[in-house]
């Protein structure tokens, strides 16, 4: 018996009785556990013994459970008590049955808009809610946003979440570059302190990724990614998805503004911004000169050829520090709040080498154009006629689907003519001699089915 599972059947407090083991991480244990008063199962994340006498750990582990005893909010994973002993410390919390985003993405790709932008306005809602608090998630990712069965979310994982309180301490702000370096903003990669618009550019990554199941900034060396996060303009998100609205684009990229001042003030205001396309999906935002919000030449990222359509390879969940458990609880439970640890900036190159043989592949095979250049050097002339040549033969061949479907229209219609004729020289006479009041009485039946049948539809 492993040590993670030494705890199984015992029961704490008089009252929560340890099922299973749902997930490991680096710095606690989940346990599915029942709770014996109320009848329910719950969720218990335990500091791992080894981390005890760590006065740093213990300040982040206690510091996710004050986080979130602040909090209580439908997208929001619920704390229900906190325990802390000489021997042992556990957060006890709402046991949530679903998957992450995160799998979601991997196991579908690409989203429907439609979908991404449910999500955003659910996440938006709570991150709005949690800085009305004075809290910064500081690692808004998939890997930490839940999705129910029924299509509902669940914000998780606040370890790393950073109050006001915490803020006005200097020691603080130079160890706040914290959170999985693919979603950091600009600011935390650099240091400096967080603030509610960090976890603002990180939900813009995480849309990045949901509308084309790609990150925008990959490398085998996590310094360079967050050097990328910090200078480098993410590839507009229609290169990849050029059917994908305007609108959903332009959100997406202010919420990814390197500076503040451009990005979205608040959640709420992006918020807005959601609700509005989700009410007119042609909606294009800021036609004033000024305006923070930014127009992309389609065109000019058309012309690269099949960057639309590659194949790509998501990058791996790796260095997230969860196992996941095949058990009871262990098949809902890949998903709550209790493991889902990103790689962070302190995280070896192994965890991150999933990513390596993707890292230029975007940059070297697709020659990817400068912004609002309409002529891009990177395409040779070769390419481009063979680019022309392709849509002649593609016009060619519609030419020809067209001709044979117009002979067959023509044939048929023929067909049915020359029916017709043959019936009126034959059928119509012999029929209203023979029995014309039979002939009478189903022609006006037949009238009054027609018109019950107009009327209805």
């Amino acid at each position: 018996m492993s040590a993670y599972d030494s705890f199984i059947g015992q029961t704490f407090e008089d009252r929560y009785t340890i099922v299973n083991v749902i997930g490991k991480g680096g710095m606690a244990t989940v346990y599915g556990a029942y709770d014996r008063l109320t009848g329910r199962s719950v969720a218990i994340k335990m500091m791992n013994k080894k981390l005890q006498n760590n006065e740093k750990q213990i300040k982040l582990f206690l510091n996710e459970s004050t986080a979130l005893s602040l909090l209580s909010h439908p997208n929001i994973v619920q704390v229900y008590n906190t325990v802390t002993t000489n021997s042992t410390k556990y957060i006890i919390m709402e046991y949530v049955e679903g998957i992450t985003l995160k799998k979601h993405i991997d196991h579908r790709g690409a989203l429907p808009e439609r979908e991404v932008i449910y999500y955003a306005t659910q996440i938006l809602s709570a991150l709005s809610y949690i800085h009305s608090k004075g809290i910064v998630h500081c690692d808004i990712k998939p890997q930490n946003i839940i999705l129910l069965p029924n299509g509902n979310i669940k914000v998780a994982d606040f370890g790393i979440a950073r109050l006001d309180a915490m803020l006005d301490n200097s020691k603080e702000k130079s160890d706040v570059a914290l959170g999985t370096v693919y979603y950091v903003s600009p600011e935390q990669a650099q240091g400096k302190a967080p603030q509610a618009q960090s976890d603002i550019y990180s939900l813009g990554v995480m849309l990045y990724e949901a509308m084309t199941n790609r990150l925008p900034f990959v490398h085998d060396s996590v310094d360079e990614v967050a050097r990328m996060q910090i200078n480098k303009d993410p590839l507009p998100p229609s290169a990849y998805r050029p059917e994908m609205s305007i609108g959903l684009e332009q959100i997406i990229l202010r919420a990814m503004e390197k500076s503040t001042k451009n990005r979205y003030a608040s959640a709420q205001e992006m918020l807005t911004d959601i609700r509005a396309l989700r009410q007119n999906e042609k909606i294009i935002f800021g036609n004033e000169k000024r305006s923070r919000y930014r127009i992309i030449d389609r065109e000019v990222y058309a012309n690269v050829p099949n960057i639309s359509n590659r194949n790509f390879i998501p990058l791996n969940d790796k260095g997230r520090g969860i196992e996941n458990n095949q058990g009871a609880f262990g098949r809902a439970q890949r998903n709550t709040s209790s493991g889902m640890y990103g790689s962070t900036l302190k995280a070896t190159s192994s965890s991150i080498r999933a990513a390596q043989d993707r890292s230029f592949e975007i940059s070297q095979k697709n020659n990817v154009p400068q912004k609002n250049k309409v002529n891009n050097p990177q395409i040779k002339e070769p390419q481009r006629a063979d680019i022309q040549k392709s849509k002649r033969n593609s016009v060619i061949n519609d030419k020809d689907i067209i001709s044979i479907l117009l002979g067959i229209i023509i044939s048929l219609a023929i067909v049915i003519f020359l029916s017709l004729c043959i019936w009126f020289i034959i059928s119509p006479g012999k029929i209203a001699c023979e029995n014309p009041q039979y002939s009478i009485t189903e022609t006006e039946n037949n009238i009054k089915w027609n018109t019950e049948h107009t009327e209805r539809y």
